[in-house]
C-alpha cells in the first residue's frame, strides 16, 4: 500500500481509539464519582494534558529514516493497546484507597499521550516534501483523523455501549491501536506482535473482570447483586431485607418497597402527594426508577391515567423481575414513555395532570438542574391542574424549595421533597387518609383501619410536617437563591464538591 495512505489511515484509526478512549473514560469516572458535574471537566483537562506531553514524545519520534519512524511509532502504539487494557483496572484497583481524581491522573493523561504521540508522525510520513503540496498532504491526513474523532464516538455511544460492557469496549480500543500499530509497522517482525496483542485481546474479552462491578465494590463496599450497561447508563441493584437497593450510576435510586408502614425508601411522599388531591385522575410521573412510586400511585382507586416518562429503558428490565412492582408493566391505565421528561412534558400541548411526582436524582449531580429549575417549575405549572399538586424529589436542596416557591404560592418541604401546588392544600392531605385506605393492590385492599401499625402508618403521612421556605432559610444560616438553568446552583455553587 501507497505511504500516503498508511499515514492517512493510521490517523483515523488513532483518532477514533483517541476520543473513543477519552469518552470511557467519562464514563468510568462519572460512574465512580456517581456522577459529580466536575468529571468531565477534570477528564478533558487530564486528556488535554496528554495530548501536549505525547506532542513532545512525537517530536522526538520524527527523526532519522522513515522505516525507523515507523519502527519506533510502532512499538509506542503497541505499548499504547497494552496500558489501554491494563489502565481502568489499576483505575477501579486504585480508587479502593485513593481519591478519584488522583487515582485517574496518570493513567488518563498516559493513555492519552501514548496516542497523541502519533499524531506528529502520521502528519511528518503524510506530508508532501513539495512546499507547494505540503499544506493539501497535511489536510488530507488531518482530516482522517478527524473523520476517525467524530465516527468512533458515534458508534460506540449510539451502539456499542448498549451491547459491550465498559472493559470489552477498553480491549476494543486496544485492538483498534494494535491494528494501527500493525499498519504503521508494515513490517512481517513488527506486524506479528501487533497481530497478537489484537487477537488475544478479543479472545480475553469475556474472561476480564467486570469494571462497573469493581467500582460498585471499590466505592461502596457492597457487591451487585443485579447490574445492567446501556448507554443510557449503568443500573445495579444491591439485596437488602428490606426492599433491595437500587443505583443509577452508583448513587442511589431507591428501594423496590411499596410498604407504607417499612417506608425504607420514604414512599410516604408519594401517598402525600396523591392524598393531596381530590380524587386524581392522571398522574405524570417523571423518572420510573425501580418502580415503587409508580406501583403507589396505581393502587389509587380515582387514577385513571398514569404516563410516566423514563430516559433509561433498562429499569423495565429491573421492575420485570420483582413481583412487587411488576404488575404496573401490565396495567392498562400505566403508559410507559421511553424520553427525557422535560422534552416530552413539552411536546404535550394543554395537557394537564391532578398530580405530578417527579422521582429525580440528587441534586448534586450532572444534570440534575433540568428537572429542579425554575425553567421547569414553570412548565410543571402549565401542565398541572387548577387544583394539582406537584412532589419533587429535592433530596434536601434549600434552593430547590426556594426555586418552586417562586412558582407556586404554597411550597413546602416534606422529608426531603418538596410539595407544591397554587392552592392551599394542607386541608386535604389532613383529611386524606380516608383516600389512602382505599388504596387496593393485588385485588386487596392496603390497609385495614383496624389495625393500629396501619393507622399510625396512614396518621404520619396526613400529620406530617411541612416546612415553608422562611423555616428551611432560617435553617440553612444563609440567603436561599433561585435554581435556574443558567444558574445550576444545586450543581455547583451549593453542589456536594462545595461541601
Amino acid at each position: 500500500m501507497s505511504l500516503k495512505w498508511m499515514p492517512r489511515g493510521v490517523a483515523f484509526l488513532v483518532g477514533a481509539a483517541s476520543l473513543v478512549q477519552e469518552v470511557l473514560w467519562v464514563r468510568l469516572a462519572g460512574f465512580a464519582t456517581g456522577g459529580l458535574p466536575e468529571t468531565f471537566a477534570m477528564i478533558l483537562a487530564l486528556y488535554l494534558l496528554g495530548i501536549a506531553v505525547g506532542a513532545q514524545l512525537g517530536r522526538r519520534l520524527c527523526v532519522g529514516r522513515v522505516l525507523d519512524i515507523r519502527r519506533r511509532a510502532s512499538l509506542v502504539l503497541l505499548l499504547s493497546a497494552l496500558v489501554d487494557i491494563a489502565a481502568p483496572f489499576l483505575f477501579s484497583w486504585g480508587i479502593g484507597f485513593l481519591p478519584v481524581t488522583v487515582a485517574m491522573l496518570p493513567l488518563v493523561i498516559a493513555t492519552a499521550a501514548l496516542k497523541s504521540a502519533l499524531f506528529p508522525v502520521v502528519h511528518h510520513l503524510g506530508s508532501n516534501d513539495a512546499v507547494a503540496w505540503k499544506g493539501g498532504s497535511f489536510s488530507k491526513v488531518y482530516f482522517a483523523n478527524v473523520a476517525g474523532c467524530t465516527l468512533g464516538p458515534l458508534i460506540v455511544t449510539l451502539w456499542l455501549m448498549d451491547v459491550m460492557a465498559m472493559e470489552q469496549l477498553f480491549v476494543g480500543v486496544a485492538t483498534v491501536t494494535a491494528v494501527a500499530g500493525m499498519w504503521m509497522a508494515g513490517l512481517r517482525l513488527l506486524a506479528v506482535p501487533a497481530v497478537v496483542v489484537a487477537i488475544a485481546a478479543l479472545v480475553l474479552q469475556p474472561a476480564l473482570p467486570a469494571l462497573a462491578s469493581r467500582i460498585v465494590m471499590a466505592t461502596g463496599g457492597a457487591k451487585a447483586d443485579w447490574l445492567l450497561e446501556r448507554k443510557e447508563g449503568i443500573i445495579h441493584t444491591i439485596a437488602d431485607p428490606q426492599g433491595d437497593i437500587v443505583f443509577g450510576g452508583n448513587v442511589y435510586d431507591g428501594r423496590i418497597n411499596v410498604d407504607l408502614r417499612l417506608n425504607s425508601n420514604k414512599i410516604d411522599r408519594v401517598y402525600a402527594a396523591m392524598a393531596a388531591v381530590p380524587n386524581p385522575k392522571r398522574v405524570l410521573v417523571i423518572g420510573l426508577s425501580g418502580g415503587s412510586w409508580t406501583r403507589v400511585i396505581a393502587s389509587f382507586p380515582t387514577v385513571e391515567r398514569v404516563d410516566v416518562v423514563e430516559i433509561h429503558p433498562g429499569y423495565l428490565e429491573l421492575i420485570a423481575g420483582h413481583p412487587q412492582v411488576a404488575p404496573i408493566l401490565q396495567d392498562p391505565r400505566v403508559h410507559i414513555h421511553i424520553d427525557d421528561g422535560r422534552r416530552w412534558l413539552r411536546a404535550q400541548g394543554r395537557a394537564r395532570y391532578d398530580t405530578v411526582v417527579v422521582n429525580s436524582t440528587f441534586h448534586w449531580r450532572s444534570g440534575a438542574t433540568t428537572l429542579l429549575s425554575q425553567e421547569f417549575f414553570r412548565l410543571v405549572g402549565a401542565h398541572l391542574s387548577d387544583s394539582g399538586v406537584a412532589l419533587v424529589n429535592a433530596t434536601g436542596s434549600p434552593e430547590v424549595l426556594k426555586t418552586a416557591a417562586s412558582e407556586f404560592p404554597q411550597a413546602y418541604l416534606f422529608g426531603n421533597s418538596v410539595i407544591m401546588s397554587r392552592r392551599d392544600f394542607r386541608d386535604t392531605l389532613r383529611a386524606g387518609g380516608e383516600a389512602i385506605y382505599a388504596t387496593r393492590m393485588h385485588g386487596r385492599p392496603v390497609f385495614d383501619p383496624a389495625n393500629a401499625s396501619d393507622v399510625a402508618a396512614v396518621r404520619k403521612v396526613t400529620a406530617a410536617d411541612l416546612v415553608d421556605v422562611d423555616v428551611v432559610e432560617e435553617r440553612a444560616g444563609r440567603p436561599v437563591e433561585v435554581n435556574t438553568d443558567l444558574r445550576m446552583l444545586t450543581e455547583y455553587k451549593y453542589g456536594a464538591s462545595s461541601r
